[in-house]
């Protein structure tokens, strides 16, 4: 799924013209996003062991919303919902231990968005992030167009936080393009907090990334870019990721924004 052909219709599923011309500055080698990361039970206690599964009697109702995590019988629903993506996709994300919440309106799924434990991807960048345990990635929210501004986005999301909660995971990932006013306004009003930006250009197999932070300095990366299909198959051996040092430089970040 990472074909620059599939991205751009998937960016134009989500966003339009402007969703397509960010991904195509991104594909030219420059880009630039916004990390966040947020506890997930509203007083951050340390709950027990993740369990990776969030059981479909989990369902959490906002006025006439219904959210709740989605399963192979939704499989027709979702290809509705994201014609580009369809039903194969549905079932190769399960499979590789994601997590979908869905919204529901009407008994029609009107939005879907993503969260997959273990490892984080950041396409634009090129990276892997492998994140530690309780910690789960945030990707891919999609509400279908005739159903945005009638907060279906900011409900999932606080029932996604909810019904992960519930199943033991403690810290959320997830990042923004910087440009993306729309979500960047979405995410800052649930509760998520900038971790750090990171401006990046492509210089063929490698990219080079400006990280900035809360109260630090900022530092120069470079890493080798990765691609394949993501999220990989549990089955497959993970290596540290070509990121695997990000959040361990960021956890001091964050202890010293707090400070």
């Amino acid at each position: 799924m990472a074909s620059l052909g599939w991205r751009l219709r998937s960016r134009w599923e989500i966003g339009g013209a402007v969703a397509v011309a960010e991904a195509a500055a991104a594909r030219l080698g420059m880009t630039s996003i916004v990390l966040f990361d947020r506890p997930l039970a509203s007083d951050d206690r340390r709950r027990g062991p993740a369990t990776s599964e969030v059981g479909s009697e989990d369902t959490l109702r906002d006025g006439d919303v219904v959210f709740a995590p989605l399963g192979s019988d939704d499989a027709a629903s979702y290809a509705e919902l994201r014609p580009f993506q369809g039903a194969n996709e549905l079932a190769r994300r399960l499979a590789a231990g994601s997590i979908g919440i869905g919204a529901w309106r009407g008994g029609e799924l009107v939005g879907a968005a993503w969260w997959h434990p273990g490892e984080a991807w950041i396409p634009e960048l090129g990276i892997r992030i492998p994140l530690p345990p309780g910690w789960v990635y945030a990707y891919d929210a999609y509400t279908r167009r005739d159903q945005r501004g009638r907060g279906i986005a900011r409900g999932r999301a606080l029932a996604s936080f909810a019904l992960l909660a519930r199943a033991g995971y403690r810290h959320g990932l997830c990042y923004v393009l910087a440009h993306n006013r729309s979500s960047l306004r979405v995410v800052t009003s649930v509760g998520w907090r900038v971790l750090a930006r990171a401006r990046a250009a492509t210089l063929g197999e490698r990219t080079v990334v400006l990280w900035t932070a809360p109260k630090q300095p900022p530092r120069l990366a470079r890493y080798r870019r990765v691609g394949g299909c993501w999220p990989r198959p549990r089955s497959e051996d993970r290596d540290r990721g070509s990121g695997s040092e990000v959040l361990a430089r960021l956890a001091s970040v964050r202890s010293a924004a707090r400070a």
